[in-house]
């Protein structure tokens, strides 16, 4: 499965899971724009995004199974979609 998801937009995983992706802009600084939730609309994870924290998300995407996120810091960070943890974090730019 490949597939993108950039601000402000849902994405329904094969497992039922839904990742979303709220507006950056109006997301408080010291919290997390990336949210995952089960089938009954349950929060599952809200995923970090160190090491700043008035960094967001500001596009994700599925590659290969696994979840990568940009950030409007320039980080590209590979998101654990069991948990939401930071696997790796790569400064960009």
């Amino acid at each position: 499965m490949n597939c993108n998801l950039r601000n402000n937009g849902e994405l329904v995983l094969p497992n039922g899971r839904r990742l979303v992706l709220k507006d950056y802009y109006s997301t408080p600084s010291n919290e997390s724009n990336l949210y995952c939730y089960d089938q009954n609309g349950s929060l599952l994870w809200q995923s970090p995004v160190k090491p700043s924290e008035d960094d967001h998300y500001v596009a994700v995407r599925i590659n290969n199974g696994r979840l990568f996120g940009n950030t409007w810091g320039c980080y590209l960070k590979e998101i654990s979609l069991e948990n939401g943890a930071i696997l790796s974090s790569v400064f960009t730019k």
